[in-house]
């Protein structure tokens, strides 16, 4: 028996909520994730979502995968970094770096900016 074809979705909080955390991962066994993104909104959802709300820190859905299984979530759940699977963060990651490489190292804690070819 297969599982009926439902999808994965990936929450981005403009700033971390509990321990860091800035992602919250979930399954829906329906194709399309906006009623349950909307369920979280509306605090019928995952506690860190209410408690995102709560403090007034924006929640963003950036991300499905289609078709999804509660197997899935489990699995991009024990992975356990959110953060790679991000578009928001993975682009700001690559931009940082990119700073970085025109940085150069001064000293034991200081960075200037270095020849820009």
């Amino acid at each position: 028996m297969t599982e009926p074809a439902g999808c994965v979705y990936l929450l981005h909080f403009d700033s971390p909520v509990r321990a860091g955390s800035q992602h919250y991962l979930g399954y829906t066994g329906q194709p399309d994730p906006w009623e349950r993104v909307q369920a979280h909104l509306d605090g019928r959802g995952a506690s860190v979502v209410r408690e995102a709300k709560r403090l007034n820190i924006g929640v963003e859905h950036v991300r499905t995968w289609r078709p999804g299984s509660y197997a899935l979530e489990k699995s991009l759940k024990r992975a356990k970094n959110s953060r790679r699977f991000c578009p928001k963060c993975i682009a700001q990651y690559r931009e940082n770096d990119r700073i970085r490489k025109r940085l150069v190292r001064v000293g034991n804690d200081r960075f200037v900016p270095g020849k820009i070819a």
